[in-house]
């Protein structure tokens, strides 16, 4: 698009931004049926007239929606309702693009090649295909950069659009650049093809999930050829029929929980994990195991995965001096003196259902408490690290998605206790190596090998108890006797650790200390096993 072209542009968007009462000027008031009452919700409003100018606004609307920092948790949700979708590229544009990035027409390289796309999004479309080995595949392709140019030239008109009292006090200009950096990384779909990677290697030793097979040799900046998995796409939300064994079906509750849990555990434990989690990216390959299917991936550094961690336990627990403590250490900001203090007396202070939660919930869940905090600390002038917006996005829109389908449960709470057992495990195998310990003590290595596969599956599987932050009314004896053996694993693993420490220590003591160290840590090792198997 050329000069007059950009002007035109700019001018579209300043009337449309105008008519939905975004700008200062004459107002041309649309007259067709999108056109907002005087009374609509600003982020509603926000939402329709990103919606109107599509291209990059209606992307960076979908950006938007996991900002809860900012934004909050209700606007958040009504900027996530923005449609995710665009005119499909062409037949001929669609293989002349595959031609240039492989030197070979589509029919060259797949025994079938679907010529319409399943799927046609703002940012890319995808189309079935069989590999000439019978595999089937999808092939995505990436939208050309060129056709966001101009869009990404007039972001800046939003400014005045993202100001308001509501919203919590944010650097627009961060913001927008921000989002501008995301998209690229979007466009540019060998990210996508080494996430998928990492994810497949994580799944390795994480059995709840499932990562498609990446084609390298079909895989460009704008082209991504995968493995295509079949399953129930957790947009349909369908529930278990115990006449039907073999049909896959997934209970609302436990689709709740197991996304929660798998994707808690990849950004907390594992390589990589999505921040831009939608109902159309989410896959159940089986009832107990999930994929994500695309979208945009990030990761976080080993110390901020265990800081973030500890933030999360510290919320769950209801520490908020400890939660704002480990928070603030993946934040910037500096300046007025005292903020600090203001910030700590706002976490003590904090009450999700008279400050704001999920419309229509008890406000008491885990998730609702972080995303106040995070809008405490954006309205106190602290910002997330470039590191932490990609958690923040993803995290909201799983819990989201969670709380849809199972609004009566505290799907990311219970995925977090899950995710604090993993990580104890994780601990228990660095401290104390197997290999070493079974050159010493064949019968206890025989014995403790069998621990971190049977905890693992027992956490993958775990239904855990009533969640401390959400008030029950008649909890079953079942759940009690599962929150029950949740503690007691929790507190044997303690011991474990603790113990682990010890044995390390007499390693180079007297034969009956180290003799004794040992049975005592078989014995709790037992009582570990025997624990975990009961949450279930």
């Amino acid at each position: 698009m050329g000069s007059a072209g950009l002007k035109h542009r700019r001018r579209e968007v300043a009337e449309c931004l105008a008519a939905y009462g975004f700008a200062r000027g004459p107002r041309r008031l649309l007259r067709d049926a999108q056109a907002p009452e005087a009374e609509a919700a600003r982020a509603r409003r926000l939402r329709l007239a990103l919606e109107t100018l599509g291209g990059a606004f209606a992307a960076f609307g979908l950006y938007a929606s996991g900002r809860a920092d900012i934004f909050g948790a209700g606007d958040c949700m009504e900027l996530a309702a923005l449609t995710d979708a665009a005119e499909p590229m062409p037949v001929a544009s669609v293989t002349a693009l595959f031609e240039r990035e492989f030197g070979r027409a589509p029919e060259a390289v797949f025994s079938y090649f679907e010529e319409s796309p399943f799927e046609s999004r703002l940012l890319s479309q995808s189309h079935r295909a069989r590999l000439l080995d019978g595999t089937n595949a999808v092939v995505k392709f990436a939208r050309p950069a060129e056709q966001f140019a101009d869009d990404l030239a007039l972001l800046a008109l939003l400014k005045d659009s993202l100001a308001a009292p509501e919203w919590a006090c944010a650097d627009a200009a961060e913001l927008l650049a921000d989002f501008q950096q995301s998209l690229r990384l979007r466009l540019d779909l060998l990210n996508e093809a080494t996430a998928f990677e990492a994810l497949a290697r994580d799944a390795e030793g994480f059995e709840a999930l499932k990562a498609p097979a990446v084609f390298r040799d079909i895989c460009s900046p704008r082209v991504l050829t995968v493995e295509e998995l079949t399953g129930a796409p957790f947009e349909d939300s369908p529930r278990y029929d115990a006449r039907d064994a073999t049909r896959l079906t997934v209970a609302s509750e436990e689709s709740a929980r197991l996304l929660c849990l798998v994707w808690l555990r990849q950004a907390l434990l594992g390589s990589a994990f999505p921040s831009e989690a939608r109902a159309s990216n989410v896959l159940f390959v089986a009832r107990t195991q999930l994929a994500f299917t695309g979208g945009a991936f990030a990761t976080l550094r080993p110390e901020s995965q265990t800081n973030v961690l500890d933030y999360l336990i510290a919320v769950s627990s209801e520490e908020p001096e400890r939660a704002c403590t480990f928070l603030l250490r993946e934040l910037k900001g500096e300046g007025e003196p005292g903020r600090e203090r203001r910030l700590r007396q706002g976490f003590r202070q904090v009450v999700p259902f008279r400050d704001g939660g999920w419309e229509g919930g008890a406000g008491l869940t885990l998730a609702e408490h972080l995303f106040l905090h995070w809008r405490l600390a954006s309205e106190h002038g602290y910002a997330p690290r470039a590191h932490l917006v990609p958690f923040y996005r993803g995290l909201f829109a799983v819990a989201a998605l969670a709380q849809r389908v199972s609004p009566d449960t505290d799907a990311l709470l219970e995925a977090l206790r899950d995710v604090r057992l993993m990580s104890g495990l994780a601990q228990l195998r660095e401290m104390v190596g197997l290999e070493e310990m079974g050159g010493r003590f064949e019968q206890y290595a025989s014995l403790m090998t069998e621990m971190p596969q049977r905890l693992d599956e027992a956490l993958t599987l775990a239904s855990g108890g009533g969640a401390r932050m959400r008030v029950r009314v008649g909890e079953t004896e079942s759940e009690r006797r599962r929150k029950n053996s949740a503690a007691s694993v929790m507190s044997l693993l303690a011991v474990v650790v603790s113990l682990a420490l010890l044995l390390r220590a007499a390693s180079g003591g007297a034969v009956w200390l180290q003799r004794a160290a040992v049975l005592v840590f078989t014995l709790c090792g037992v009582m570990l096993l025997r624990a975990a198997s009961r949450i279930k």
